[in-house]
């Protein structure tokens, strides 16, 4: 990767990180009374920054490396080495369905991805069981949102990117 694309891995990366920041911000009982809470607060927010990122940076290996960063400045405000195989696996993951033309398909798998491995997390760390005809839905619809996310993040950098001609 080219040293412009780590410097602005590390500028979204950092956006992502002030995304989650500001979702844990909020009342814990709303994720509980607000249907798809996770995706409005979080992967709805988040994957317009991914989105941005990916049509910004289309480089090999650029999907993983900024969740890696991402998860490193998890780490370090919120020290808990249990997430390191999330931020990898979701990580791998996007690198794996990406391609050079960002697509709307990966908008899905990032927040599909994320709120899976996450429901994964909560179970194995804390034991925390949900059934999967409660999960099911709510990893979809997080899914569902990061796509709407997702496309306006394109857009946006679209339009960014004509502006300073590029």
């Amino acid at each position: 990767m080219s040293s412009m694309n780590i410097i602005m891995s590390s500028a979204f990366a950092a956006l992502i990180f002030s995304v989650n920041y500001f979702s844990m911000l909020l009342p814990p009982f709303l994720y509980t009374i607000i249907p798809f809470a996770a995706g409005f607060f979080f992967y709805f927010p988040s994957s317009i920054v991914y989105g941005a990122f990916r049509y910004i940076t289309r480089e090999k290996g650029a999907a993983f490396f900024i969740m890696l960063l991402y998860g490193f400045l998890s780490e370090l405000f919120w020290p808990n080495l249990l997430w390191l195989p999330y931020y990898l696996a979701w990580g791998s993951i996007l690198e794996i369905t990406s391609n050079e033309d960002p697509s709307l398909f990966e908008g899905f798998i990032f927040g599909f991805t994320g709120a899976s491995l996450s429901v994964d997390y909560m179970l194995i760390a804390w034991g925390y069981y949900r059934p999967i005809f409660i999960v099911l839905p709510s990893i979809i619809g997080d899914g569902v949102l990061s796509l709407f996310g997702f496309r306006i993040g394109l857009k946006i950098a679209k339009e960014m990117s004509s502006v300073f001609g590029r």
